[in-house]
Protein backbone atom coordinates (compact mmCIF):
# COMPACT_ATOMS: atom_id res chain seq x y z
CA UNK A 1 0.00 0.00 0.00
CA UNK A 2 1.57 3.16 -1.04
CA UNK A 3 1.44 6.36 1.29
CA UNK A 4 -0.80 9.41 0.43
CA UNK A 5 2.51 10.87 -0.48
CA UNK A 6 3.65 8.32 -2.89
CA UNK A 7 0.07 7.56 -4.30
CA UNK A 8 0.06 11.13 -5.28
CA UNK A 9 3.95 11.13 -6.76
CA UNK A 10 2.95 8.61 -8.92
CA UNK A 11 -0.85 9.88 -9.98
CA UNK A 12 0.96 13.10 -10.96
CA UNK A 13 3.71 11.29 -13.19
CA UNK A 14 0.84 9.58 -14.88
CA UNK A 15 -0.97 12.34 -15.65
CA UNK A 16 1.94 14.57 -16.83
CA UNK A 17 2.76 12.12 -19.02
CA UNK A 18 -0.55 11.04 -20.57
CA UNK A 19 -1.44 14.94 -21.09
CA UNK A 20 2.23 14.74 -22.89
CA UNK A 21 1.16 11.96 -24.86
CA UNK A 22 -2.46 13.20 -26.00
CA UNK A 23 -0.39 16.39 -27.02
CA UNK A 24 1.95 14.27 -29.41
CA UNK A 25 -0.96 12.32 -30.90
CA UNK A 26 -3.37 14.99 -31.83
CA UNK A 27 -0.24 16.64 -33.56
CA UNK A 28 0.55 13.74 -35.38
CA UNK A 29 -2.76 12.88 -36.74
CA UNK A 30 -2.97 17.17 -37.49
CA UNK A 31 -0.67 16.83 -40.01
CA UNK A 32 -2.69 14.17 -41.54
CA UNK A 33 -5.78 16.37 -42.21
CA UNK A 34 -9.32 15.55 -40.48
CA UNK A 35 -9.40 12.02 -40.32
CA UNK A 36 -11.93 9.41 -38.97
CA UNK A 37 -11.01 7.22 -36.37
CA UNK A 38 -10.43 4.48 -38.55
CA UNK A 39 -8.24 6.55 -40.83
CA UNK A 40 -6.05 7.58 -37.80
CA UNK A 41 -5.47 4.22 -37.05
CA UNK A 42 -4.00 3.78 -40.50
CA UNK A 43 -2.45 7.01 -40.48
CA UNK A 44 0.19 5.67 -37.82
CA UNK A 45 2.34 2.57 -37.61
CA UNK A 46 -0.62 0.13 -37.45
CA UNK A 47 -0.94 0.77 -41.44
CA UNK A 48 2.27 -0.84 -42.01
CA UNK A 49 1.90 -3.77 -39.80
CA UNK A 50 -1.92 -4.22 -41.39
CA UNK A 51 -0.71 -3.47 -44.64
CA UNK A 52 2.48 -6.00 -44.42
CA UNK A 53 -0.32 -8.52 -43.12
CA UNK A 54 -2.87 -7.74 -45.89
CA UNK A 55 -0.21 -7.93 -48.69
CA UNK A 56 1.71 -11.04 -46.96
CA UNK A 57 -1.90 -13.02 -47.28
CA UNK A 58 -2.03 -11.37 -50.95
CA UNK A 59 1.35 -13.07 -52.03
CA UNK A 60 2.73 -9.80 -52.23
CA UNK A 61 5.73 -9.90 -49.92
CA UNK A 62 8.11 -8.24 -52.44
CA UNK A 63 6.16 -5.02 -52.22
CA UNK A 64 6.69 -4.96 -48.34
CA UNK A 65 10.92 -5.58 -48.43
CA UNK A 66 11.50 -2.96 -50.86
CA UNK A 67 10.89 0.39 -49.10
CA UNK A 68 9.83 2.60 -51.88
CA UNK A 69 7.16 -0.08 -53.57
CA UNK A 70 5.67 -0.14 -49.78
CA UNK A 71 5.58 3.70 -49.49
CA UNK A 72 3.64 3.62 -53.19
CA UNK A 73 1.63 0.66 -52.08
CA UNK A 74 0.48 2.59 -48.92
CA UNK A 75 -0.17 6.31 -50.34
CA UNK A 76 -2.21 4.46 -53.10
CA UNK A 77 -4.40 2.31 -50.85
CA UNK A 78 -4.50 5.00 -47.77
CA UNK A 79 -4.03 8.68 -49.25
CA UNK A 80 -4.52 10.55 -46.68
CA UNK A 81 -1.27 8.32 -45.73
CA UNK A 82 1.73 11.75 -45.92
CA UNK A 83 5.61 11.37 -44.76
CA UNK A 84 7.86 8.18 -44.89
CA UNK A 85 6.92 5.15 -44.29
CA UNK A 86 8.12 1.42 -44.27
CA UNK A 87 8.43 -1.61 -43.27
CA UNK A 88 11.31 -2.16 -40.84
CA UNK A 89 11.44 -5.52 -39.38
CA UNK A 90 13.06 -8.85 -40.57
CA UNK A 91 10.86 -11.49 -42.56
CA UNK A 92 10.11 -13.44 -39.38
CA UNK A 93 8.07 -10.60 -37.95
CA UNK A 94 5.47 -10.59 -41.13
CA UNK A 95 4.05 -13.82 -38.66
CA UNK A 96 3.12 -11.73 -35.84
CA UNK A 97 1.18 -9.47 -38.58
CA UNK A 98 -0.61 -11.91 -40.03
CA UNK A 99 -3.62 -12.33 -37.91
CA UNK A 100 -4.33 -8.35 -38.66
CA UNK A 101 -4.10 -8.83 -42.24
CA UNK A 102 -6.96 -11.51 -42.68
CA UNK A 103 -9.64 -8.79 -41.45
CA UNK A 104 -10.38 -5.34 -42.44
CA UNK A 105 -8.00 -2.57 -40.96
CA UNK A 106 -10.81 -1.32 -38.50
CA UNK A 107 -11.15 -4.86 -37.18
CA UNK A 108 -7.19 -5.52 -37.76
CA UNK A 109 -6.54 -2.59 -34.88
CA UNK A 110 -9.16 -3.88 -32.51
CA UNK A 111 -7.62 -7.64 -32.78
CA UNK A 112 -4.17 -5.94 -32.48
CA UNK A 113 -4.95 -4.06 -29.52
CA UNK A 114 -6.92 -7.15 -27.61
CA UNK A 115 -3.82 -9.60 -28.48
CA UNK A 116 -1.66 -6.83 -27.32
CA UNK A 117 -3.12 -6.38 -23.94
CA UNK A 118 -3.56 -9.83 -23.58
CA UNK A 119 0.18 -11.26 -23.92
CA UNK A 120 0.87 -8.32 -21.29
CA UNK A 121 -1.65 -9.58 -18.89
CA UNK A 122 0.25 -13.12 -19.49
CA UNK A 123 3.07 -11.35 -18.61
CA UNK A 124 1.80 -9.78 -15.51
CA UNK A 125 0.78 -12.39 -13.97
CA UNK A 126 3.95 -14.09 -14.37
CA UNK A 127 5.32 -11.06 -11.95
CA UNK A 128 2.46 -10.49 -9.72
CA UNK A 129 0.98 -12.74 -6.84
CA UNK A 130 -2.74 -13.55 -7.76
CA UNK A 131 -3.99 -10.90 -5.06
CA UNK A 132 -1.93 -8.28 -6.90
CA UNK A 133 -3.02 -8.66 -10.00
CA UNK A 134 -5.73 -6.53 -10.36
CA UNK A 135 -4.17 -3.41 -9.17
CA UNK A 136 -1.38 -4.02 -10.79
CA UNK A 137 -3.37 -4.66 -14.05
CA UNK A 138 -5.38 -1.22 -13.34
CA UNK A 139 -1.93 0.53 -12.66
CA UNK A 140 -0.43 -1.19 -16.22
CA UNK A 141 -4.27 0.14 -17.80
CA UNK A 142 -2.85 4.21 -16.92
CA UNK A 143 0.87 4.11 -17.87
CA UNK A 144 1.61 6.36 -20.45
CA UNK A 145 3.61 4.06 -22.37
CA UNK A 146 1.28 1.67 -22.92
CA UNK A 147 -1.00 4.42 -24.32
CA UNK A 148 1.60 5.47 -26.67
CA UNK A 149 2.03 2.03 -27.65
CA UNK A 150 -1.98 1.88 -28.18
CA UNK A 151 -2.45 4.97 -29.89
CA UNK A 152 0.53 4.17 -32.54
CA UNK A 153 -0.74 0.62 -33.21
CA UNK A 154 3.01 -0.32 -32.19
CA UNK A 155 3.97 -3.89 -31.16
CA UNK A 156 6.09 -2.96 -27.78
CA UNK A 157 2.79 -5.02 -26.15
CA UNK A 158 4.19 -8.51 -27.33
CA UNK A 159 7.94 -8.09 -27.50
CA UNK A 160 7.75 -6.78 -24.04
CA UNK A 161 5.88 -9.45 -22.68
CA UNK A 162 8.45 -11.76 -24.61
CA UNK A 163 11.33 -10.18 -22.85
CA UNK A 164 9.74 -10.15 -19.23
CA UNK A 165 8.55 -14.07 -19.87
CA UNK A 166 12.02 -14.67 -20.94
CA UNK A 167 13.43 -13.40 -17.74
CA UNK A 168 11.40 -14.75 -15.37
CA UNK A 169 11.26 -18.20 -16.92
CA UNK A 170 15.19 -18.29 -16.67
CA UNK A 171 15.13 -19.09 -13.49
CA UNK A 172 12.74 -21.69 -13.19
CA UNK A 173 12.21 -23.07 -16.72
CA UNK A 174 15.03 -22.28 -18.55
CA UNK A 175 13.53 -23.78 -21.60
CA UNK A 176 10.84 -21.81 -21.83
CA UNK A 177 13.01 -18.92 -21.41
CA UNK A 178 14.96 -20.23 -24.54
CA UNK A 179 11.57 -20.27 -26.21
CA UNK A 180 10.77 -16.09 -25.27
CA UNK A 181 13.88 -15.21 -26.21
CA UNK A 182 14.09 -16.76 -29.71
CA UNK A 183 10.93 -15.32 -30.26
CA UNK A 184 11.90 -11.80 -29.38
CA UNK A 185 14.50 -12.45 -32.21
CA UNK A 186 11.53 -10.71 -34.53
CA UNK A 187 13.10 -7.26 -32.99
CA UNK A 188 16.56 -8.19 -32.06
CA UNK A 189 17.80 -4.74 -31.22
CA UNK A 190 15.77 -5.24 -27.93
CA UNK A 191 17.66 -8.19 -26.60
CA UNK A 192 20.97 -6.92 -27.54
CA UNK A 193 22.38 -8.16 -23.84
CA UNK A 194 20.18 -11.26 -23.71
CA UNK A 195 22.92 -13.62 -24.19
CA UNK A 196 25.15 -12.20 -21.92
CA UNK A 197 22.41 -12.97 -19.22
CA UNK A 198 22.10 -16.46 -20.63
CA UNK A 199 25.69 -17.16 -20.30
CA UNK A 200 26.43 -15.30 -16.94
CA UNK A 201 23.61 -17.47 -15.29
CA UNK A 202 25.02 -20.80 -17.10
CA UNK A 203 21.65 -21.61 -18.59
CA UNK A 204 22.89 -23.82 -21.55
CA UNK A 205 19.32 -25.35 -22.27
CA UNK A 206 17.96 -22.18 -22.87
CA UNK A 207 20.66 -20.98 -25.46
CA UNK A 208 20.37 -23.64 -27.06
CA UNK A 209 16.66 -23.52 -27.36
CA UNK A 210 16.55 -20.00 -28.03
CA UNK A 211 19.02 -20.69 -31.00
CA UNK A 212 17.07 -23.33 -32.50
CA UNK A 213 13.73 -21.07 -31.88
CA UNK A 214 15.88 -18.25 -33.64
CA UNK A 215 17.30 -20.46 -36.68
CA UNK A 216 13.48 -22.34 -37.10
CA UNK A 217 11.61 -19.09 -37.03
CA UNK A 218 14.09 -17.49 -39.66
CA UNK A 219 14.58 -20.71 -42.17
CA UNK A 220 10.48 -20.93 -41.79
CA UNK A 221 10.03 -17.38 -43.00
CA UNK A 222 12.13 -17.71 -45.23
CA UNK A 223 10.47 -20.98 -46.78
CA UNK A 224 7.00 -18.90 -46.50
CA UNK A 225 7.73 -15.68 -47.80
CA UNK A 226 10.83 -16.74 -50.79
CA UNK A 227 13.67 -13.99 -51.16
CA UNK A 228 12.44 -12.03 -48.36
CA UNK A 229 16.03 -12.09 -46.55
CA UNK A 230 17.28 -11.13 -49.35
CA UNK A 231 15.33 -8.56 -50.10
CA UNK A 232 15.41 -7.54 -46.20
CA UNK A 233 19.30 -7.43 -46.51
CA UNK A 234 19.48 -5.31 -49.86
CA UNK A 235 16.80 -2.38 -49.49
CA UNK A 236 15.02 -2.62 -45.22
CA UNK A 237 18.21 -3.13 -43.74
CA UNK A 238 19.75 -0.25 -45.32
CA UNK A 239 16.66 2.04 -45.64
CA UNK A 240 17.50 1.42 -41.67
CA UNK A 241 20.88 2.48 -41.59
CA UNK A 242 20.16 5.94 -43.72
CA UNK A 243 17.68 6.36 -41.43
CA UNK A 244 19.41 6.04 -37.90
CA UNK A 245 22.32 8.08 -39.17
CA UNK A 246 20.94 11.04 -41.36
CA UNK A 247 21.14 14.24 -39.83
CA UNK A 248 19.22 15.29 -36.86
CA UNK A 249 16.51 17.71 -36.96
CA UNK A 250 14.59 16.29 -35.09
CA UNK A 251 11.82 14.39 -37.32
CA UNK A 252 8.93 12.97 -35.51
CA UNK A 253 10.67 9.61 -36.23
CA UNK A 254 13.78 10.52 -34.20
CA UNK A 255 11.81 12.68 -31.86
CA UNK A 256 10.40 8.61 -31.04
CA UNK A 257 14.06 7.27 -30.66
CA UNK A 258 14.94 6.91 -27.19
CA UNK A 259 19.05 6.09 -27.15
CA UNK A 260 22.36 7.62 -26.24
CA UNK A 261 23.04 7.41 -29.40
CA UNK A 262 20.06 9.92 -30.98
CA UNK A 263 21.01 11.92 -27.77
CA UNK A 264 24.33 12.43 -28.83
CA UNK A 265 23.27 13.55 -32.16
CA UNK A 266 20.48 15.84 -30.98
CA UNK A 267 23.21 17.60 -29.03
CA UNK A 268 25.10 17.97 -31.94
CA UNK A 269 27.97 15.60 -31.62
CA UNK A 270 29.73 14.34 -34.61
CA UNK A 271 28.59 10.94 -35.89
CA UNK A 272 31.85 9.08 -34.20
CA UNK A 273 31.19 10.57 -30.94
CA UNK A 274 27.41 9.55 -30.67
CA UNK A 275 28.56 6.00 -31.68
CA UNK A 276 31.15 6.51 -28.75
CA UNK A 277 28.62 7.96 -26.46
CA UNK A 278 26.50 5.18 -27.20
CA UNK A 279 29.11 1.80 -27.09
CA UNK A 280 30.25 3.45 -23.46
CA UNK A 281 26.53 3.32 -22.23
CA UNK A 282 26.07 -0.32 -23.83
CA UNK A 283 29.25 -1.66 -22.46
CA UNK A 284 28.35 -0.41 -19.08
CA UNK A 285 24.38 -2.11 -19.73
CA UNK A 286 26.90 -4.87 -20.04
CA UNK A 287 28.44 -5.09 -17.15
CA UNK A 288 25.57 -4.53 -15.18
CA UNK A 289 23.40 -7.58 -17.05
CA UNK A 290 26.45 -10.20 -15.98
CA UNK A 291 26.72 -8.69 -12.58
CA UNK A 292 22.81 -9.17 -12.42
CA UNK A 293 22.55 -12.55 -13.33
CA UNK A 294 25.77 -14.00 -11.42
CA UNK A 295 23.73 -13.44 -8.53
CA UNK A 296 21.50 -15.97 -6.86
CA UNK A 297 18.41 -13.63 -5.67
CA UNK A 298 17.59 -14.48 -2.45
CA UNK A 299 13.69 -13.74 -2.26
CA UNK A 300 10.97 -13.56 -4.79
CA UNK A 301 11.41 -9.75 -4.31
CA UNK A 302 15.01 -10.05 -5.20
CA UNK A 303 14.24 -11.57 -8.56
CA UNK A 304 11.83 -9.00 -9.14
CA UNK A 305 14.02 -6.54 -9.22
CA UNK A 306 16.47 -8.10 -10.83
CA UNK A 307 13.99 -8.70 -13.49
CA UNK A 308 12.99 -4.93 -13.57
CA UNK A 309 16.84 -4.32 -13.73
CA UNK A 310 17.13 -6.42 -16.78
CA UNK A 311 14.59 -5.11 -18.75
CA UNK A 312 15.65 -1.43 -18.12
CA UNK A 313 19.51 -2.50 -19.27
CA UNK A 314 18.20 -4.01 -22.46
CA UNK A 315 16.14 -0.63 -23.01
CA UNK A 316 19.46 1.58 -22.32
CA UNK A 317 21.64 -0.34 -24.53
CA UNK A 318 20.15 -0.36 -28.14
CA UNK A 319 20.70 2.36 -30.34
CA UNK A 320 17.75 1.73 -32.18
CA UNK A 321 15.28 2.13 -29.32
CA UNK A 322 12.34 4.02 -29.40
CA UNK A 323 9.70 5.60 -26.47
CA UNK A 324 7.45 2.96 -27.34
CA UNK A 325 9.64 -0.02 -26.62
CA UNK A 326 9.47 0.29 -22.98
CA UNK A 327 6.20 -1.04 -22.56
CA UNK A 328 8.00 -3.84 -20.77
CA UNK A 329 10.09 -1.82 -18.62
CA UNK A 330 6.42 0.11 -17.46
CA UNK A 331 4.82 -3.31 -16.68
CA UNK A 332 8.03 -4.35 -14.46
CA UNK A 333 7.64 -1.22 -12.57
CA UNK A 334 4.05 -1.41 -12.17
CA UNK A 335 4.51 -4.74 -10.70
CA UNK A 336 7.37 -3.73 -8.39
CA UNK A 337 5.34 -0.62 -7.29
CA UNK A 338 2.03 -2.85 -6.66
CA UNK A 339 3.95 -5.19 -4.60
CA UNK A 340 6.48 -3.34 -2.80
CA UNK A 341 4.47 -0.64 -1.98
CA UNK A 342 6.35 1.87 0.86
CA UNK A 343 9.25 -0.74 1.10
CA UNK A 344 10.71 0.43 -2.33
CA UNK A 345 13.68 2.98 -0.99
CA UNK A 346 12.99 6.34 -1.88
CA UNK A 347 15.38 7.15 -4.49
CA UNK A 348 14.53 4.16 -6.66
CA UNK A 349 10.95 5.32 -6.17
CA UNK A 350 11.37 8.69 -7.37
CA UNK A 351 13.56 7.53 -10.73
CA UNK A 352 10.71 4.85 -11.43
CA UNK A 353 8.38 7.84 -11.58
CA UNK A 354 10.55 9.59 -14.32
CA UNK A 355 10.87 6.45 -16.01
CA UNK A 356 6.94 6.39 -16.25
CA UNK A 357 6.29 9.70 -17.17
CA UNK A 358 9.07 10.55 -19.41
CA UNK A 359 7.92 8.72 -22.42
CA UNK A 360 5.48 11.57 -23.72
CA UNK A 361 7.24 14.28 -21.74
CA UNK A 362 10.49 13.16 -23.54
CA UNK A 363 8.53 13.51 -27.07
CA UNK A 364 7.28 16.67 -26.27
CA UNK A 365 10.84 18.36 -25.10
CA UNK A 366 12.27 16.66 -28.76
CA UNK A 367 9.77 18.16 -30.77
CA UNK A 368 8.45 20.98 -29.38
CA UNK A 369 11.62 22.55 -27.83
CA UNK A 370 14.11 20.36 -30.02
CA UNK A 371 16.15 18.73 -26.26
CA UNK A 372 18.19 15.82 -27.07
CA UNK A 373 15.77 12.61 -25.64
CA UNK A 374 16.53 11.35 -22.47
CA UNK A 375 13.71 8.62 -22.19
CA UNK A 376 16.94 5.73 -21.74
CA UNK A 377 18.40 7.59 -18.93
CA UNK A 378 16.59 6.65 -15.61
CA UNK A 379 16.02 3.24 -17.50
CA UNK A 380 20.04 3.12 -16.94
CA UNK A 381 20.22 4.28 -13.90
CA UNK A 382 17.79 2.00 -12.60
CA UNK A 383 19.41 -0.82 -14.05
CA UNK A 384 22.51 -0.48 -12.62
CA UNK A 385 21.51 0.85 -9.48
CA UNK A 386 20.53 -2.48 -8.71
CA UNK A 387 23.15 -4.25 -10.78
CA UNK A 388 26.01 -2.30 -8.78
CA UNK A 389 24.36 -2.39 -5.12
CA UNK A 390 25.97 -3.53 -2.35
CA UNK A 391 24.75 -7.50 -1.80
CA UNK A 392 23.88 -6.39 1.85
CA UNK A 393 21.96 -3.72 0.82
CA UNK A 394 19.68 -6.17 -1.55
CA UNK A 395 16.61 -5.34 -0.85
CA UNK A 396 14.52 -4.54 1.93
CA UNK A 397 11.53 -7.44 2.53
CA UNK A 398 8.35 -6.87 0.26
CA UNK A 399 4.85 -5.83 1.62
CA UNK A 400 3.59 -8.95 -0.75
CA UNK A 401 5.45 -11.53 -0.20
CA UNK A 402 3.66 -14.19 -2.38
CA UNK A 403 5.38 -15.95 -4.99
CA UNK A 404 4.74 -14.83 -8.28
CA UNK A 405 2.79 -17.19 -10.63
Amino acid sequence: MLSRKRAFGLIAAIVVGLIAEALIARSTLYGHGTLTLGQGMMARDFGDFWSAGHLAWAGRVRIIFQPSLFQHWLEGRFTFVHGARMWSYPPSMVFLVLPVGLVGPVAGFVLWTALGMAALAGALALLVPRRDFGPAALLVCMLPVVWDNILAGQNAAFTGAMLIAGFVWLDRRPGWAGVAFGLLTIKPQLGLLVPLALLAAGRWRAIGIAALVAVGLAGLSALVFPGSWTMFFAHVATAMQHRLLRHYLPTPGQAYMSSAFIAAEGARFPIWAAWATQGLVTMLASVAMVRLWRRTPASSTARLWRIVASVALCLAASPYGLDYDAVGGGLALAALIVTQGQSLRRDRFEVGLVAIATPGWSLVLAEVFHVPVFAWIPWLILGCWEAFAPEQNHRAPAISTGEAR
